[in-house]
């Protein structure tokens, strides 16, 4: 008879998902979390962790715990993948003692114990997932392919799950997914392949609206564009929030080194669409028409034990003309792209060299 492991949890909590793949399997995740997939073993780097997931984007197109990543690499029972990790942190695998251990439930739980509904909906995950696919038919991934490598707009495209909406030739979705992999709501834009502009006649339109889920009382709570980042973040990991989701993705591309959000609009720096970056130090980078209303708002929230600092770079650096086009972090640093190649360029250097 089998004996029923009683401490699964806790061996499976004692270990990250970069230890997973680092320490137990032997592959060596990049700085952007990122390696050949240990599964198919393949010899790109289409494999990514994002907090306690991991997912291959090319041949295996799936996503595993920590679990079933080492049952899938090294060919093994459920059982022997738990002994693994109970090995490699050095907790002793426990038992409970079947003649003992007695149902949890001999009928239906009462009321009080059932698990709580949550305070908001959430959209379906087959559709989220059906939606991450990045080819020219979105046209802002193929603005990201123009100024960065192919390989940077792939690695983009992933770590922010962006996706590809048939809601309108060229849309992406700026998906809105929170830090325990759970997808809010997401954001259908449509841009200029080859300027990066939004389209002005096509208003943005958000998922759960055009699924008509609003209609069944759908109750959205948002959570910051990136969030789900933060997951796989230490508590002092250099942390930037601007305004368009845009924009975080294209500095993402810039200063990799810095974990970039956005909140969506300048109406969007509030306690509860934040409530994730409490107690973490972040600098704001709103657009310049911006800056004095998150200067205020920054000082309430962060009287709220927030700790944001609003940076002066884009109004140090702004042109009038800047300010007339009411510039973004983005558009400050697209200026520079090469007028032929179209790549962006800083230093006299392209980006991705």
């Amino acid at each position: 008879m089998n004996r029923k492991i009683i401490n699964i949890e806790a061996i499976k909590a004692a270990v990250t998902m970069q230890e997973v793949v680092n320490g137990i399997l032997g592959y060596t995740l990049d700085s952007r979390n990122r390696c050949a997939c240990p599964v198919h073993q393949g010899k790109d780097k289409n494999f990514s962790v994002k907090g306690e997931s991991a997912r291959c984007w090319s041949t295996c197109d799936q996503s595993w715990d920590k679990l079933g990543l080492i049952m899938a690499v090294r060919k093994v029972s459920f059982t022997e993948a738990l002994t693994i990790i109970a090995n490699y942190v050095g907790i002793p695998l426990q038992y409970a003692d079947s003649r003992t251990e007695k149902p949890r439930f001999l009928k239906a739980p009462p009321r009080s114990v059932l698990k709580p509904k949550p305070e908001y909906d959430l959209i379906p995950e087959a559709l989220f997932k059906r939606s991450l696919k990045h080819d020219n038919r979105n046209h802002f991934y193929g603005f990201l392919q123009s100024i960065f490598s192919e390989d940077i707009a792939i690695s983009l495209a992933q770590d922010y799950q962006l996706g590809t909406s048939k809601y309108r030739p060229g849309a992406c979705i700026f998906w809105q997914v929170d830090q325990q992999q759970q997808v809010r709501t997401g954001k259908v834009m449509v841009y200029d392949p080859v300027t990066g502009k939004r389209r002005r006649d096509i208003p943005p339109q958000w998922v759960h609206r055009l699924l008509d889920l609003h209609k069944a009382d759908f109750k959205l709570t948002q959570c910051l564009f990136g969030e789900h980042l933060l997951a796989a973040l230490n508590r002092e990991a250099p942390i930037a929030l601007v305004e368009s989701e845009k924009t975080a993705m294209v500095m993402a591309g810039i200063k990799p080194d810095v974990c970039w959000l956005a909140c969506g609009s300048m109406s969007g720096l509030t306690a509860r669409q934040c409530e994730a970056l409490k107690g973490r130090h972040t600098i704001l980078y709103p657009d310049l028409d911006a800056h004095d209303k998150w200067t205020k708002d920054a000082l309430k929230l962060n009287e709220q034990g927030f700790k944001f600092v609003v940076s002066d770079l884009l109004p140090t650096k702004a042109s009038e003309q800047d300010y007339l086009g009411k510039f973004d972090l983005a558009d400050y640093f697209l200026k520079q792209r090469d007028d032929q190649a179209g790549f962006l360029v800083l230093d006299g250097v392209p980006v991705f060299w």
